[in-house]
């Protein structure tokens, strides 16, 4: 194996730990997933193991059944707060920022 070839293994088991990573904070399992996003479980199971590729397609349906960035799930980098919200989201109190936190959380389930 040439060492470009390490290295695009490694990166894809680097992102199947973030997919697995994600569903399972999610609370989901494969099936549920597979059932919600409607892709079938051998493809999350080859996506989760670094063994097939995603997709566009199939890092937009997993990263909304998450509530997560496609970005994040691809690259491990996150989308930047809009710096407005930042600022707002900061004069809340902790406890009115939990609140925001879980709405948000249930919005993503709808």
């Amino acid at each position: 194996m040439t060492q470009d070839e390490e290295i695009k293994a490694l990166e894809s088991r680097q992102r199947g730990k973030r997919f697995e990573f994600a569903r399972q904070q999610s609370g989901l399992d494969m099936r549920q997933t597979s059932t919600m996003s409607h892709i079938h479980v051998d493809i999350i199971y080859g996506i989760e193991n670094g063994v097939i590729e995603p997709m566009k397609n199939l890092t937009s349906l997993l990263a909304e059944t998450y509530g997560v960035a496609a970005d994040w799930l691809m690259h491990g980098t996150r989308t930047e707060l809009d710096p407005a919200l930042t600022a707002e989201l900061s004069k809340l109190s902790p406890d009115d920022q939990q609140r925001v936190a879980e709405l948000l959380s249930i919005l993503r389930k709808d």
